[in-house]
Formats: structure tokens, sequence, C-alpha cells
């Protein structure tokens, strides 16, 4: 079992998220370019591995009540078990039953395993410091965020069609939404903080 060090690690997924969102800009911009239509938008949730389907964050994310003796990793005193750890992965794996070649379903399974438990970790540490800054997403910005995203899906996918793929509800959907959102603006507080000039700063500069 392996315990998370929440500021050094969370300072680490911010700028990974930063320099995510950043590459992911300049992608778009350069299909839009070479006038290509840009990719559809998805939740913010982790993304799986190759032939590995998301999950939902009650499935994911739940905090655990069981004894210490079989954690896979605790996070702000949120815990994760070898237990609940297997339940999720079971579920995984039968969803892709019969799409994973049998020489890849070990490799596949290890995959989706690492996934399991870095979601876990992440989340909470996100979920964590949203809570502690007391960021908030409003309603109306999940509206209008879902409603980019049904108008840029592919012309002969609907939204049940997407939701379906990425075995989500419509309330999941709304809190996967929300939540990279709210996430977003986590990240820009963090880089706005980071690069605000001191007034010693200023007059040094004039």
């Amino acid at each position: 079992m392996e315990k998370i060090r929440p500021a050094r690690f969370i300072a680490c997924v911010l700028i990974s998220i930063a320099v995510l969102a950043a590459g992911g800009c300049g992608r778009e911009e350069e299909k839009k370019a070479q006038g290509e239509a840009p990719a559809p938008p998805s939740p913010p949730s982790q993304e799986a591995p190759a032939q590995v389907p998301a999950m939902s964050p009650s499935e994911t994310f739940a905090a655990p009540q069981s004894r210490s003796g079989d954690l896979v990793a605790e996070v702000d005193g949120a815990k994760l078990t070898k237990k609940e750890l297997d339940a999720q992965l079971a579920k995984m794996m039968a969803s892709v039953e019969g799409k994973v070649p049998a020489d890849k379903k070990t490799r596949v399974k290890e995959n989706m395993r690492r996934q399991l438990r870095d979601n876990f970790i992440i989340r909470t540490l996100l979920t964590n410091e949203i809570a502690r800054r007391k960021i908030k997403t409003a309603d109306k910005e999940v509206d209008d965020a879902l409603a980019e995203m049904k108008a840029h899906l592919p012309q002969n996918v609907t939204l049940d069609d997407f939701m379906k793929q990425n075995r989500l509800t419509p309330e999941n959907m709304r809190e996967e939404i929300r939540f990279g959102i709210t996430v977003k603006k986590l990240v820009e507080a963090q880089a706005g903080k980071k690069h605000q000039a001191t007034d010693k700063e200023i007059k040094k500069f004039l």
C-alpha cells in the first residue's frame, strides 16, 4: 500500500493537466488550420488505455471503509482496498469480454488495474483541493458545456450513443462535465497565482 504526499503530488497533477490542456489546444488549432473538423469533446474523466472503457465516478472513486490490511492506496484519509479494486476491475474486464485477444488479456488487465488506482489517487486529490479552495461550477456552466458538446458530436452520433459507448448515465455525464470545468478553474487559479507579478517585480521591470 502506498501513501501519497498530497501537496507535492497535486502540484505535479496540476502541471500535467496544464501541459496537456495546452497541447490539446495546439492540436485543435492545427486541425482548424488544415481544414479538419475538431474531435468531439468527451467528459473529463481519466481516459482508459486502448480497449479499456471509462468508469463512472461512482464506480471508480467511492471512498472505502475496509480494514487497512489490504489497502492499495490511501490519499487524504480516503482508502482504496484490494477488494474494491478487484471488484471494479472485474466489471471492466466483463465489459471487454470477447473484444480483447487472449494473448493480450493479461496486459490489458494490468493496465486497467493501474488506471483504476491512478484515477482514485488523482480524483481524490483534485476533489479535496477543489473543496479546500471552495471552487464552484454553476448548473448553467454545465448546461452550456453540454450544449457545446452536442454541437460537436459527429453527424451520425447522438448523445445517447456517446453515453452508451462511455458507460455513462445522464447524471454521470453532468457530474463529469461539472468536474472537468471545476478542475479547469483550479488549474487556471494555480497558473494565475504562480504568474501574478508583485509590486516589487513591476517596479524593477519599469
